[in-house]
């Protein structure tokens, strides 16, 4: 249970007629990171980072899914209007809803480029996304199913 497991995902633009966009909204509480601009969800009287909420519009996307059989569940919970799964070959997102609130930052990958990584590591996994050479790291809850 408290084994940690790392895996990659690989975006990737799947086919040739259709335009691939990565979109995401991030829902952010928090510290500000001030090189990236990014917040993190820190719990009260806790230094680590245990939440970000994570919205996102996701057009045209597979992915490639590294380590085989595991099945994630990201940043779900009643008052989130996103859970992103891994099942072991493509990231689906089970739902999507772009509340108008406020603390929103848009951050757009891979604008028909291939060039967005999303690494899984651990119990609360670290989701790295890198575009252009900018790296921003942000923590998830997990939930095994």
């Amino acid at each position: 249970m408290s084994q940690e497991r790392s895996a990659s995902v690989v975006i990737k633009n799947d086919s040739i007629n259709t335009y691939f966009a990565y979109r995401a909204l991030f829902k952010l509480e928090g510290v500000v990171n001030e090189s990236t601009g990014w917040q993190m969800v820190k719990p009260q009287g806790t230094s680590t980072a245990a939440k970000i909420v994570f919205y996102t519009g996701l057009q045209g996307i597979n992915c490639e899914w590294r380590l085989q059989g595991i099945k994630y569940t990201l940043a779900k919970d009643q008052q989130d209007p996103l859970a992103i799964s891994f099942d072991g070959q493509r990231l689906t997102v089970e739902e999507v809803f772009i509340p108008d609130k406020n603390q929103w930052l848009q951050h757009n990958l891979a604008d028909g480029d291939n060039n967005g990584t999303i690494q899984v590591v651990g119990a609360f996994p670290q989701i790295k996304i890198i575009s252009n050479g900018a790296t921003t790291t942000h923590l998830f809850k997990r939930a095994d199913l």
